[in-house]
């Protein structure tokens, strides 16, 4: 069995290798294969990270869980098949912090500002947190708004200006606006990353009302064995919410090393 850094976090994860600079982006070995889970993991997925998550929402729900693990006894599973931890130690508010909010970029030689209004919501039932627009103002009444990520729109609007600045502007799919100074020509990219607003707790309450006992079973088997049944204690019966998610995230991670790429 080949293991790799970080081992746990990339079995959870279980996508491949990403871009670097993406919201908290961890190595993942370019050797690792996604599995195909079987639907009661993907069950689980979907309570975690949303039905369809990208990855910054994967990365960054894995940084809240691995911390989780860490901060346990559980820890030594995590451990366990490989030691090498690349994500340690976890201090990365800073980053938290300023990774959220819009990021606007003019092309070369755009003189015109081009301002976000508004806070951008997460589209949590999915998982998705980043959006990517492109703004080009067309002529002197009309911009076109183009967004390619997480889904592909365009469209184009009519606009006033006002001393200058042209009115509020929907972004679409989202809860943001702009306005901008600027005339035919100008062009701006707009990069937003929502913070996801769910708590553990909140998770941690779908999951127990979500996972039937046949779920259960095969996630933890039928015949609880060592290390499932250390697993299946924690999630069943400890009264810390840690111990709960860590003992099901770790049934799932071991279920999950032992599938064929």
């Amino acid at each position: 069995m080949s293991t790799y850094p970080n081992y746990i976090r990339t079995l959870l994860l279980n996508e491949a290798i990403g871009l670097p600079d993406t919201l908290a982006e961890e190595y993942v070995s370019p050797d690792y294969v996604p599995r195909q889970l079987p639907k009661e993991f993907e069950k689980v997925r979907r309570i975690l990270f949303g039905g369809a998550p990208d990855r910054q929402m994967l990365n960054f729900r894995l940084y809240q869980l691995m911390q989780l693990l860490h901060a346990t006894e559980l820890e030594e599973y995590v451990l366990q098949h490989d030691d090498r931890i690349t994500y340690l130690p976890f201090d990365r508010d800073e980053l938290f912090n300023s990774a959220f909010g819009s990021e606007v970029t003019p092309t070369p030689g755009v003189t015109g500002e081009l301002t976000v209004i508004g806070d951008l919501e997460p589209d949590q039932a999915n998982g998705l947190l980043f959006h990517h627009w492109r703004i080009l103002v067309i002529n002197a009444n009309t911009v076109s708004i183009t967004k390619y990520t997480p889904t592909s729109v365009s469209t184009t609007e009519t606009y006033t200006l006002t001393n200058g600045r042209s009115q509020n502007i929907e972004l679409p799919d989202s809860t943001l606006q702009f306005n901008f100074v600027g005339g035919a020509g100008d062009e701006w990219t707009i990069e937003s990353t929502a913070r996801p607003t769910r708590g553990m707790a909140e998770i941690l309450a779908t999951l127990e009302a979500s996972l039937s006992s046949d779920d259960e079973d095969a996630i933890f088997g039928r015949a609880k064995v060592e290390p499932y049944l250390t697993f299946w204690n924690c999630w069943n019966s400890h009264e810390q919410y840690a111990y709960q998610l860590g003992g099901l995230l770790l049934a799932i991670a071991f279920r999950t090393m032992d599938l064929t790429p």
